[in-house]
């Protein structure tokens, strides 16, 4: 019998037989953290669950910012930074209404995209504009 050991606190016990040995493998029980997706339009997977899982979860390991893995998929910890920092890039003259009813619209009001593109004043330096300068 031979024992692997991980120096972690939690452990999880893994038994595996090779021929006429028996190898347990002690390593991290990772802390799962559920989360709850709900799919608006599917063009790509063909409402194939499993598949959409496997995206998100492997999503989930290549954040830029963490050396481990994150309890949410990378794109939407990249689209709440983007979102975030997209003030800066809003010219301070412009009249712009920023709040949560900016989002919706009743039938009588109407979103001028014009107007936001116009505030879009600063962009970023042409030498990092391509990458995620963001982060």
């Amino acid at each position: 019998m031979i024992f692997i050991f991980s120096r972690t606190q939690q452990f999880k016990a893994v038994s595996l037989r090779h021929g006429n040995r028996e190898v347990i493998v002690y390593h991290l029980f990772p802390a799962v953290r559920t989360a709850h997706y709900v799919v608006l339009r599917d063009d790509i997977f063909n409402n194939n669950m499993q598949m959409i899982e496997e995206v998100a979860f492997a999503l989930c390991h290549v954040y830029a910012k963490a050396t481990r893995s994150v309890s949410i998929p990378a794109p939407v910890y990249y689209a709440d930074l983007v979102c975030s920092r997209g003030a800066f890039h809003i010219s301070p003259d412009s009249r712009l209404v920023f709040g949560d009813s900016a989002s919706v619209t009743s039938s009588g009001d109407s979103f001028d995209l014009d107007q936001w593109k116009r505030a879009f004043a600063h962009s970023a330096h042409s030498k990092i504009k391509e990458g995620m300068y963001f982060l």
